[in-house]
């Protein structure tokens, strides 16, 4: 990582995070989707929580793709 070019550094850690973040965006569209159909409570709760869990998996992927490497 140290010895590469910084310019390919970048785009080999950033692409495989770009489509696990969207990957996380589906699921996370698809519950939103069936959660909405049990009521406006459990979608309210789950929209509260959903930046603090997104922060979240960010981060672990984050740091998944960079341990990996």
């Amino acid at each position: 990582m140290l010895t590469a070019p910084g310019g390919r550094t970048l785009t080999n850690l950033t692409v495989p995070t770009v489509f696990g973040l969207l990957a996380m965006v589906a699921f996370n569209l698809a519950d939103t989707f069936f959660v909405g159909q049990l009521g406006t409570q459990p979608l309210a709760a789950m929209s509260f929580t959903f930046p603090v869990v997104m922060v979240v998996l960010s981060i672990a992927n984050g740091i998944g793709r960079t341990a990996a490497r």
